[in-house]
């Protein structure tokens, strides 16, 4: 219950992850970004 995605708890260890989604951990949130979006 320690990481959230598109704020909703995540607890898979491995979860696909995708470019637009939000992902936080604490008080640090991240947006991911597709290498064709920088």
């Amino acid at each position: 219950g320690q990481v959230e995605v598109d704020g909703k708890v995540e607890a898979r260890k491995r979860a696909k992850l995708r470019a637009g989604q939000r992902v936080r951990f604490g008080r640090e949130e991240i947006e991911l970004v597709s290498a064709e979006t920088r």
